[in-house]
């Protein structure tokens, strides 16, 4: 390099920066704790608030995190977010209540034990019972000695969904109206008699889970349908079964698709929100792909096959071949695709699990009561009103399929007990639908109303159909309180039982902990676990602090004490620390509940983080 004297003493020396090393990436803080929705226990970036609420959802009454992340990220642009999920999942008993008449025997709604008598029960015999003479419109059901004067006639002031809540949350009686089969009621006569059946036959003990669809599978060939590949939401929880459908469309065979031997096909992501606006809303569209392995259009190349599993000690194993390209799902379960032949393309799918046990004995019935089949469109040779629109003519914007306008539909996009069957559901295919006399507007091929829809006597605008996501799971019973504020309590913040070191919430926590904890993968500066109090969950708290001094290269933000703790008992609760990687403050701090539109206290570490943002 070049040397010159520019002054007696003063030297100066070309450097050449023609390969200037890569700088380093903005490292920020680390949130842990429970949200909406997101994949759980998987530390995901997040930049804007915009990219929270997309990945996480919006602020939440219940959880900190949401509030902690929007302070945070007013002043800062990175931050790590590792979502907590339930581990053990619960069982309870159920309490199902049925209608028979002339038409058969079925379930009308089941109800489960509220969070005010979690061990309220409700299967063993004569607890559970009704009084002679029940029918549709009026009966009497006594739940361990409290009778209840119900109905199933919605217009009712007595009707079930009215005096018993819907919403296990907020529910104020014993029990709560876990699936409500609305449909079949409107079905049953008013003098149907109402039959009852308790039994322990939900099991929902096992950890979350994400949504998955039925197998995709292809049509008719030789008498049988191949099963192609599933659909799999990233994220994880029971919310995320109603949020969102898949559609399929422009099914086109291998003819029909310039330069390749395979079929086409399209995918769409829809937002799931009947009745409301945003309804129908397209997310993601993928177009033309194919079954070929070998293409570029290839399936899983195009959509991802990408998720990420954890074991307790926090190590994390990334699954899949191809990353991910969509922000909501992934595709698995396409081993068939290998030697596939290329014939084969989407035609429907497969039957849909029951949301419950198959078949259930009626106390007070000879015969045995089954839960409603899930109700499918365009399997009738006269066109639904769903599929006309209000001038009549075929609207082309109208998916076959799973029908998630139907209100007992809607109890089937739910989590799915150990025990649950597919029942007396049958499994979709375009091929057991009929067309619409009005699609002559797509073109001169189309399968009219009495024509069954096949892949030569369609035009590919017809060939489409939208397919429900079943068994998401937050692995945690509904019915738990969320506890916040004033009442978060050792075995309670947020929902989980922080109460010792094995209770289930404790090892939630010390999983999403350890997933952050190796300071070669992860970088951070900064941790909090907003809401998980030293004074009431020192065995989360002290865990998170073992391993922000393993790290050495981070600091942890604890939350010392309760809401209301006086300085000295505030002083007390921490006084046994020490450590140079951990600072707590005092007291708790006032914000803008936005969701309530109120003021609310919150442990200090829901604010701190983003004071040291800004700082």
């Amino acid at each position: 390099m070049a040397e010159r004297i520019v002054s007696p003493g003063v030297f100066t020396r070309e450097k050449d920066l023609s390969f200037l090393p890569q700088g380093i990436g903005e490292i920020g803080a680390a949130l842990i704790g429970p949200t909406e929705m997101g994949p759980a226990f998987v530390p995901t970036i997040v930049r804007t608030l915009g990219d929270f609420e997309q990945i996480f959802g919006k602020d939440s009454q219940d959880f900190y995190v949401p509030f902690t992340a929007k302070q945070y990220l007013r002043s800062a642009g990175t931050l790590t977010i590792v979502r907590v999920l339930g581990l053990g999942g619960y069982a309870n008993d159920t309490v199902s209540l049925g209608l028979s008449g002339s038409a058969g025997h079925f379930v009308a709604a089941t109800l489960k034990p509220s969070r005010l008598s979690p061990d309220l029960g409700i299967a063993g015999a004569g607890s559970a019972s009704l009084t002679a003479g029940a029918t549709k419109s009026s009966f009497t059901l006594s739940l361990s000695g409290t009778s209840y004067s119900l109905s199933f006639d919605s217009s009712s002031a007595n009707y079930i969904g009215k005096v018993f809540s819907e919403d296990a949350q907020n529910s104020q009686k014993a029990v709560y109206v876990y699936s409500n089969f609305l449909t079949t009621q409107n079905l049953m006569g008013s003098s149907d008699s109402v039959t009852i059946a308790s039994g322990s036959d939900e099991n929902f003990s096992f950890q979350y889970s994400v949504a998955t669809t039925p197998s995709i599978q292809s049509q008719l060939v030789n008498g049988s349908r191949t099963n192609l590949f599933k659909v799999n939401t990233i994220s994880h929880g029971t919310n995320v079964n109603s949020k969102y459908r898949i559609g399929i469309s422009d099914i086109k065979r291998p003819v029909d698709v310039a330069g390749s031997d395979y079929g086409s096909f399209s995918l769409q992501v829809i937002v799931n929100n009947p009745g409301q606006n945003d309804d129908g809303i397209v997310l993601e569209n993928f177009q033309n792909l194919s079954l070929d392995e070998n293409s570029t259009n290839y399936l899983p190349r195009v959509i991802g096959d990408r998720y990420t599993t954890i074991d307790a000690n926090g190590k994390l194993t990334h699954n899949g071949d191809y990353p991910n390209q969509s922000k909501y799902i992934y595709v698995s379960d396409y081993s068939a695709l290998t030697g596939i032949s290329n014939e084969l393309v989407p035609m429907g799918f497969g039957a849909v699990s029951q949301p419950h046990a198959t078949t259930l004995a009626s106390a007070n019935n000879s015969g045995s009561m089954t839960f409603p089949t899930a109700s499918l469109l365009g399997l009738s040779p006269a066109a639904s009103s769903s599929q006309v629109n209000s001038r009549g003519s075929y609207d082309r914007n109208v998916y076959y399929g799973f029908s998630f306008g139907n209100s007992n539909n809607t109890e089937y996009l739910a989590p799915l007990p150990t025990s649950a069957t597919v029942g007396n559901n049958i499994t979709m295919s375009l091929e057991d639908c009929y067309g619409h006399n009005d699609a002559s507007v797509l073109g001169a091929t189309y399968a009219s109303g009495s024509q069954l829809i096949t892949l030569t006597n369609s035009a590919f605008q017809q060939r489409k159909f939208v397919v429900p996501f079943q068994g998401g799971f937050d692995g945690s019973n509904p019915a738990t309180e969320r506890k916040t504020g004033t009442n978060i309590a050792a075995n309670n913040t947020q929902g989980f039982d922080l109460s010792t070191s094995t209770s289930n919430g404790t090892l939630a926590y010390k999983r999403a902990i350890n997933a952050i904890s190796n300071p070669d993968e992860f970088d951070i500066n900064l941790l909090a676990l907003p809401g998980v109090i030293h004074q009431l969950h020192p065995s989360v708290t002290n865990h998170a602090i073992d391993k922000i001094e393993d790290r050495a290269d981070a600091f942890f933000i604890l939350d010392g004490s309760s809401y209301g703790r006086t300085i000295q008992g505030a002083i007390d609760d921490v006084k046994t620390l020490d450590s140079n990687y951990v600072a707590t403050y005092y007291p708790w701090v006032k914000i803008l509940d936005e969701v309530k539109n109120k003021p609310t206290w919150v442990p200090p570490s829901v604010v701190l983080p983003g004071v040291y943002a800004n700082n």
